[in-house]
């Protein structure tokens, strides 16, 4: 598949790519789970007008029941419309940022107005009947880690999940819980590296190839190499690190979360402008550089284009 984005950065950024979902239920029975079947439609800028293509998985209604109908209950109430894509770093991620001219912003108050006290009240989970939701609202992730066993499903070939809360407790250790952020995994990778610690609710469809098109799973694969730089070889991130250290959140603060990195590995920031023309060169950005390189993990990589959430439908 060739670049669909080269040369056409500016106009992209300010373009949306849109994505639609509608999905129908069935009597099918995979690995001893119900299936529901679900497309996602991608409408992406390409040669000059917006192009669609749609995308089909498959939800596993028995593996985690409580986990889909968190993400059903949210795509029913709009919470994706407008979200971006906003990972192509060996995963496809949705519904943690929108787009505000070519500047990626939380969508976090989406969330709780949709998932508050009210919604949570007497929601319970699982056969002990685990609270559903955490004092702040997380669903409680029907992860292996927590308790729920029996989901054959991995992190490999286009798995559909809810992405992890890095928050931290108490005892510094993450939640094991989740929110609104949905991934396309393809492998364990560096962020992905457990399957007992995400809830998986689904799979992309692998042979739903035609004379036409490749298939849902090819193509979203191909978004991961063909949306990662632009032409210049420039590559553009998203720094989801929370630090402890006071000094570094300041200068992140200061800074913003997204940067480009040429292929030359310097980084630069965004101007007031919105163009990366501000070197991180100084003897007062060696503690940034270092968090980029000791928690790579978090460098998301920004695709080469707005890809934007349109509607969610489910019969």
């Amino acid at each position: 598949m060739k670049k669909i984005f080269k040369g056409v950065m500016a106009l992209a950024l300010s373009s949306l790519v849109a994505v639609g979902v509608s999905a129908c239920s069935g009597d099918i029975v995979k690995e001893g789970s119900k299936i529901q079947n679900c497309s996602i439609t991608l409408s992406y800028f390409s040669d000059g007008e917006v192009k669609e293509r749609m995308l089909g998985f498959e939800l596993y209604l028995n593996f985690a029941p409580a986990t889909i109908e968190h993400f059903k209950y949210l795509a029913e109430n709009g919470y994706f419309n407008g979200s971006a894509i906003s990972s192509v770093s060996s995963y496809l991620e949705f519904g943690a940022f929108e787009l505000k001219d070519g500047v990626y912003t939380s969508i976090d108050e989406k969330y709780t107005s949709l998932i508050n006290a009210q919604y949570a009240k007497d929601k319970k989970i699982g056969k002990n009947d685990t609270p559903r939701y955490t004092d702040k609202f997380n669903i409680v992730g029907e992860f292996e880690a927590n308790g729920f066993g029996g989901n054959k499903l991995t992190l490999s070939s286009g798995a559909l999940v809810v992405k992890r809360d890095y928050s931290k407790d108490a005892n510094n250790s993450y939640y094991d819980t989740g929110r609104g952020t949905m991934a396309i995994t393809f492998g364990s990778g560096s962020y992905f590296n457990s399957s007992t610690k995400f809830a998986i609710i689904g799979k992309i469809v692998s042979d739903d190839a035609s004379d036409d098109e490749e298939s849902s799973i090819d193509f979203a694969k191909s978004l991961m190499s063909d949306f990662d730089a632009d032409e210049n070889g420039n590559t553009y991130y998203y720094f989801a690190y929370e630090s402890d250290d006071e000094e570094l959140n300041a200068k992140i603060e200061n800074y913003g979360r997204q940067y480009m990195k040429d292929d030359d590995g310097a980084y630069y920031r965004l101007d007031s402008n919105g163009a990366y023309s501000i070197a991180l060169d100084s003897e007062d950005d060696d503690a940034l550089l270092d968090a980029f390189s000791d928690n790579s993990v978090f460098m998301q990589v920004l695709p080469y284009g707005a890809i934007t959430v349109k509607s969610i439908s489910f019969e």
